[in-house]
């Protein structure tokens, strides 16, 4: 029902960032791609034509402009925050550049440079390799012509398929596998072919003059293949090999210092990236499915492993709230062995190596074998809470500049907890009024039935039951991390028509610990046929509102309408609190329990 911002939404936001780095990236090297080709084509030198078209449209300091502020729209991301709202977006910048993080200790702004000057050589490798061979085509196809001109054979006729086929396997080669491009040179020598074998040759000087015009235009044609190439496919790779995997550091980097000192934090479980899929097996698996005491995937906060694993790493951590997990257990790394040992042989290879894995599989340490494992560490960021002073709105709508504070709780409060045996063995019962100590008991299981039916059929996202309150009657929904759409289901529509005015309870689960959202209290007060509406969050919280026998829908609507227009709908959140506050003057009632 309610459509809430949810502070995990910003796991995604990363891989807009990174789509938006490749756009950018585009728009940079299409004019140095334009002027590269067309110095090459005026007669200037490869090196010094690369050199200096690179130098005229600072092509690489557009491109670290680029690569540093995805990186920090990826750290704020990380922490939860607009990027619009902070302060010190400089000096973030800053840290990001000069702080290392990666085990060479070498700061990004020195990768950045020493990947200039990869980038460079490989625009100017990719580009003379293409030129050579296509130059190589269109002199041996001069060769032939000027020959058969002048009379003086210098390809002997057995000789001639052979020296053919080597024109075409260069101008293959110049072309790079774009097919379309060889064509018409394949063409041609077929042509000179089938005219040689004929005997009869009236018709040799036409093909070999076919020759020479389709081997001029493929040398234009592959120099032109070779510069977009060098640029929008080589060097892009680089790019954005260094933006992805420190995109996915800064998310952490954020993260942590939004996370880490958070008392109420205990540890963060480990997402894999929702495209992990399509890339092979490695020890990302390992972290998200691995059980070391606390679950699968879940780690302590001083004992977790670190983001991004591996270049082009885009895996996720999510924070455990210490009401979510037992704190009596401890860390035990060798209980990873049962997952590891559940794999296939191939897969173990590919995580310990051939050698790593004999060893592995005559006892030894997983942790010392698997490649690229750094242990279970305490966490560190290169950026802090402090680095995030945020300009906000104070309640009479003047701009403050400070630290999260009022923004604290409200995050908190959107962030989704996953759904343990604990919350919902903790549901309370609650008394509702006016109800029976049958209903009492009833509505109490459902409650707890949706928790689990969420838990264990849906990824803790939101349940909803609804059933009738005397028939007992009742439908499940399953909905998304956002919402659950209840008017779409059918069997809610038939539950309606046999149900009467206020009959009906609708229970759902929010998964968050947030209380009634404004949709959730508009659909409450607009629909006849529901009676009560009760949200039970993923820590086992009830929040109740119910239609007493003096429900005035007029009054309740009125005072729902003025606190919209006092707060604005940018309030929503401040506009359910206050209802819930007031909304007994409307004659609905507010029950909680916890």
């Amino acid at each position: 029902m309610s459509q809430r911002f949810k502070s995990e939404d910003f796991r995604e936001e990363v891989r807009k960032i990174l789509q938006n780095y490749q756009k950018e990236y585009q728009s940079i090297a299409q004019p140095v791609v334009e002027k590269i080709i067309h110095d090459i084509q005026a007669g200037k030198p490869l090196v010094k034509a690369v050199s200096d078209v690179l130098s005229e449209t600072s092509f690489f300091n557009a491109n670290k402009e680029a690569t540093v502020n995805a990186i920090y729209l990826a750290a704020c991301a990380g922490y939860g925050v607009l990027p619009k709202i902070v302060v010190n977006s400089e000096n973030i910048k800053k840290t990001l550049l000069a702080d290392s993080w990666t085990p060479d200790k070498m700061a990004l702004s020195t990768r950045i440079h020493g990947s200039n000057s990869v980038m460079r050589e490989s625009i100017i490798t990719t580009i003379r390799k293409s030129m050579l061979s296509a130059q190589t085509v269109k002199s041996m196809a001069m060769d032939l012509y000027d020959g058969y001109n002048s009379g003086k054979t210098i390809i002997q006729q057995a000789a001639l398929p052979q020296y053919l086929q080597k024109i075409e396997r260069y101008a293959r080669w110049a072309a790079d596998g774009d097919k379309e491009m060889v064509q018409a040179v394949l063409m041609a020598s077929k042509d000179i072919q089938k005219q040689i074998n004929a005997e009869v040759s009236p018709n040799l000087r036409a093909a070999y003059s076919k020759l020479i015009s389709a081997c001029k235009k493929f040398e234009i044609e592959a120099i032109d293949k070779a510069v977009h190439t060098a640029l929008e496919e080589k060097s892009r790779y680089h790019a954005e090999r260094i933006a992805r995997t420190e995109s996915a550091r800064a998310w952490y980097d954020g993260f942590i210092a939004k996370n880490q000192n958070d008392a109420d934090v205990w540890g963060y479980r480990w997402r894999l990236s929702s495209r992990h899929g399509l890339v092979p097996f490695d020890q990302c698996d390992v972290c998200a499915n691995m059980n070391v005491g606390f679950g699968k995937g879940a780690y302590p906060k001083d004992k977790a492993p670190s983001i991004p694993r591996h270049p082009h790493c885009m895996c996720m951590l999510q924070v455990i709230y210490v009401w979510e997990i037992n704190e009596t257990q401890e860390l035990q790394p060798e209980q990873a062995r049962k997952y590891l040992d559940s794999l296939p042989e191939a897969k173990l290879q590919e995580l310990f190596g051939q050698k790593g894995l004999q060893k592995y599989q005559v006892g030894g340490n997983w942790e010392k074998l698997l490649r690229g494992w750094d242990g279970f560490n305490e966490p560190e960021s290169r950026v802090t809470k402090d680095d995030f002073q945020l300009q906000v709105a104070n309640k009479n709508g003047k701009i403050e500049i400070g630290s999260e504070s009022s923004l604290e709780q409200a995050k908190k409060r959107d962030q989704k907890i996953m759904i343990t045996d604990i919350a919902i063995n903790k549901v309370p019962r609650v008394k509702v009024p006016d109800f029976t100590h049958e209903q009492n008991e009833l509505l109490h299981q459902v409650h707890k039935e949706a928790l689990s039916v969420a838990m264990r059929e849906n990824n803790s996202d939101e349940v909803s039951f609804v059933y009738n309150l005397h028939t007992n009657e009742k439908v499940k929904i399953l909905g998304d991390s956002q919402s659950v759409d209840i008017d779409k289901n059918i069997q809610v529509w038939a539950l309606r028509s046999n149900s009467y005015a206020n009959e009906l309870v609708v229970v759902h689960n929010h998964p968050s610990t947030s209380n009634f959202s404004l949709a959730d209290i508009d659909y409450f007060l607009s629909d006849d046929y529901i009676g009560m509406m009760s949200v039970v969050t993923n820590q086992g919280e009830i929040y109740i509102l119910k239609k007493s026998r003096n429900y005035d829908y007029e009054k309740a609507y009125s005072i729902e309408k003025d606190l919209i227009k006092r707060y604005t709908l940018d309030k929503q959140y401040l506009i359910a609190n206050e209802f819930i506050k007031t909304c007994l003057e409307g004659g609905v009632t507010y029950v909680k329990g916890k």
